[in-house]
This record gives structure tokens, sequence and C-alpha cells, in this order.
């Protein structure tokens, strides 16, 4: 009996300072974190983290933009250097070029592969051409030309061309490239108002 008396004294006698220092502790530390505004700073770092992460990402987004998807300078030669070989060859003429899409179809059909590849290489969702050789403000008549579209560029189809799908092109060509249309496919482009085209809104 009295060593179990001892024991509980003893026992006391340690837990009592041990939970006398650990408030005194919790009381520091809780003055601390107000007097010296580690909320504020806390807050503050939390702020500038997100800050630098939404540069990074500006940057980032920025020479995506400027140095892979809206560089077509490459593609943009070759059409025109395709265009003027097929003029030479009498096989298109630029009065009728737009007029309709059995006009178009040859220089669509050549240009093609290359459009793809370049759609491929560039890593975006779609890429068109439409044909036009009249003053828009005078001739909104529908346009030949070709909109190729590839939902998601990060994956690699097993079939050629399988993760396409045309969204406006000529019958020709669709027959021509084998790839199939969207649900919502035309043969060519509406022009008729400015909302409903791919064309003005890049101008």
């Amino acid at each position: 009996m009295n060593k179990m008396g001892n024991s509980k004294t003893v026992y006391r006698t340690i837990l009592r300072p041990l939970l006398i220092v650990l408030l005194v502790e919790i009381v520091l530390m809780t003055g601390s974190y107000w007097l010296l505004g580690i909320n504020g700073q806390l807050n503050k770092n939390a702020r500038d983290i997100l800050i630098q992460q939404t540069e990074n990402r500006k940057s980032y987004l920025q020479n995506e933009m400027i140095q892979k998807w809206s560089n077509l300078s490459t593609i943009s030669q070759t059409i025109n250097e395709r265009t003027q070989q097929l003029i030479d060859q009498d096989v298109i003429s630029l009065q009728t070029l737009d007029s309709s899409s059995k006009a178009s179809a040859p220089l669509l059909n050549e240009i093609s592969k290359e459009l793809i590849s370049t759609l491929y290489s560039k890593e975006t969702t779609g890429i068109f051409v439409i044909l036009n050789t009249h003053d828009l403000r005078e001739n909104k008549d529908n346009k030949p030309g070709i909109y190729i579209r590839n939902d998601d560029p990060s994956t690699v189809s097993v079939k050629e061309y399988g993760d396409l799908l045309l969204e406006k092109a000529p019958v020709e060509v669709v027959r021509s490239l084998n790839i199939s249309t969207d649900t919502h496919w035309e043969s060519t482009f509406d022009l008729s108002t400015e909302e409903n085209t791919l064309l003005y809104k890049p101008f």
C-alpha cells in the first residue's frame, strides 16, 4: 500500500510539471503566431506561390502560342507553292478557285497531307484552310475549303488518321483522304454571317 502511494506521488510529481511546460509552450506558440503575424505571412507565401505558378503557366502558353500554334509560316509557304504549281499546270484557276468544291478539290487534295502533318506536329485540335479570291464585303457566298479536327492530340490512333474528323471538305477530298466526317460535316464554309464562321475570328 505504501509502495503504491509512493508511485502515485512520483507520477504526479513528474506529470504536473510536464503539463505546465506543455501549456506554457502552447501559450507561447499561440502568442507568437498572432504577434509575429505568422498567419499573414503564410497567406502571403501561398499567394506568392500561386502568382508564380500562374506566371509560369502564362509564359508556357505564350511560348506555345508564338513558337508552335501560331507559327504557320512553313505551311503557308507550302500552300502558296502548291497553288502556283497547279496554276502553272492549268489544273486550277484563281478566277474559279473559290466558286465550287469541284474547282477547289485538286488544290485541297494537294495540300491535305501537309495540313495533317502540321496538325500533328503542332499538337493542336484543328487546322483549316478557306479558299477565297474575292472581296468578302461584296461576295459572301459559301466558300470551299477544308477543316480537319483532332479532339485529343495527346493520343495516337493505331489506324492511320483514325483520330481525325473532317468538319468541312468537298466530297472529292473526303473520298481521297478516307477520313471519317463529323456529324455536322459540310462541303463548304458558310460565310453568310460573321458569327458562325471560322474565317472572321482569326482576323
